[in-house]
């Protein structure tokens, strides 16, 4: 005999037809397995959108570490190549002045290009981190072609040298009518004035 919902008692379950309870309890269950699923369903999204936020910023980082990577291998490379020069370098340089064979080697170039010494005087040593120099001061007489043929053959003497101080003028000692030197001749005398730098290693640097 069916039963109208609108007649059951809600105050007394007990006396409701066993097809409704059971039909209640079927529901019930439906019900909180829907909402079961539900909010696991919300949280399984949840965990998901944060595994790839996660992953997206775990993919930039690694992005980020393999140019950074590639940047210290850049650099790795330049300093490598930088060193190699720096030991090439460093094998040129001398580990003594060897001054005396060093101002027969620069009279010798000058008097092989016809110029005439004025002066020909090493300086005292001043020391630098690994590395010390002594200036030689040099003053010549000669013509522009032979001045500038003892500059070039002195800058290749075997070892590093490097100039500074440069001043040329008319030998005014000489038969020069003029103090320009645009308005010489490739043959007049002049005088050069110049700073030669020689260089030594020193060997675990300046104690200093």
């Amino acid at each position: 005999m069916a039963t109208n919902i609108r007649d059951l008692d809600y105050e007394n379950i007990s006396e409701w037809p066993q097809a409704i309870k059971i039909a209640v309890v079927v529901i019930t269950f439906l019900l909180i397995l829907f909402l079961g699923y539900w909010i696991d369903g919300k949280s399984q999204a949840r965990q998901l959108q944060t595994v790839k936020q996660q992953e997206q910023t775990q993919q930039r980082q690694l992005e980020a570490n393999l140019k950074q990577a590639a940047t210290l291998d850049f650099y790795a490379q330049e300093v490598a190549h930088m060193q190699a020069v720096f030991n090439k370098m460093i094998q040129r340089v001398p580990k003594t002045f060897q001054i005396p064979t060093l101002l027969e080697d620069i009279s010798k170039l000058g008097v092989g290009n016809h110029l005439k010494f004025k002066l020909l005087r090493p300086e005292r040593m001043q020391t630098h981190a690994f590395y010390a120099d002594i200036p030689i001061q040099i003053t010549v007489v000669g013509t522009y072609h032979q001045l500038a043929l003892f500059i070039s053959e002195l800058a290749n003497l075997n070892r590093p040298i490097t100039f500074g101080n440069f001043a040329i003028q008319p030998d005014i000692q000489g038969d020069v009518k003029t103090e320009k030197i645009a308005e010489l001749d490739e043959n007049a005398l002049l005088e050069m004035q110049l700073t030669a730098s020689v260089y030594r290693y020193l060997e675990g640097g300046n104690s200093k």
